[in-house]
């Protein structure tokens, strides 16, 4: 549902509630402190409710990741396995699923639902996998030797290979769903109800026909009179 490894989900990172449809994934360093928003392939509340079991469950304090992915990730290869073998060709006999899952699928599926049209793949991906460095000054071609490299485009959306499916962003228009504040120019804020919220510039208006304004069908309006009319019950020691 995020793309995040073995470690990152048990150690290190720290994951929070961003929108509806992303988290913000923090990964700190004695000397630095990286910060990126990834989409999720569910609900948020849901990843971030599965994150807390998992931290809840298992007891990792005593190891550091080469010592988390020892003890946990054979036993995450496993279940890969087991739970995708119908749902995941696989391209190797010799490798895992998991090996794919990660850099490969999960950001196909991002990129299709959530990557905005003007928006290089190559570059989404680049930044949800906390890998956008690795690409800054590289030219095009470049960046497709390195995604390639990357495993980025191992899986694609098709019927077959002759038949991909290269629209992106198909669920921008999905209530909640918006364009993580890296490619978005005027990012939203959106609520844990699923609520847009916009900032909303009130008016100076005539508040002495706070009835009238009450009445009123337009929301600004609307909002600045229940303001008033707060002000005014509060002074009068109604509140």
């Amino acid at each position: 549902m995020t793309g995040l490894k073995c470690e990152q989900l048990l150690k290190k990172s720290v994951i929070e509630y961003k929108t509806p449809y992303s988290i913000k994934v923090i990964e700190r360093t004695p000397s630095d402190e990286k910060i990126r928003e990834i989409p999720t392939l569910t609900l948020a509340n849901n990843v971030i409710k599965g994150f807390q079991f998992i931290r809840n469950t298992v007891e990792t304090n005593h190891l550091d990741n080469r010592g988390i992915n020892g003890s946990f990730l054979p036993s995450v290869i496993k279940v890969c396995e087991e739970q995708f073998k119908t749902l995941v060709p696989s391209s190797s006999s010799k490798e895992s699923r998991y090996n794919y899952i990660q850099p490969s699928i999960y950001g196909a599926i991002a990129v299709h639902w959530y990557c905005p049209a003007e928006v290089l793949p190559i570059d989404y991906l680049a930044y949800i996998y906390g890998q956008e460095t690795i690409l800054e000054g590289k030219s095009e071609i470049a960046k497709e030797n390195l995604a390639n490299k990357l495993h980025y485009f191992d899986y694609q959306i098709g019927i077959n290979r002759n038949n991909i499916d290269n629209e992106r962003g198909i669920k921008l228009n999905k209530k909640g769903v918006i364009v993580i504040d890296k490619f978005n120019p005027n990012p939203e804020y959106i609520d844990n109800n699923n609520l847009l919220l916009l900032p909303i510039k009130l008016p100076e208006i005539d508040s002495s026909n706070l009835v009238e304004l009450l009445e009123s069908d337009e929301v600004n309006v609307l909002m600045l009179a229940l303001i008033k009319a707060t002000e005014a019950l509060h002074h009068c020691g109604m509140m």
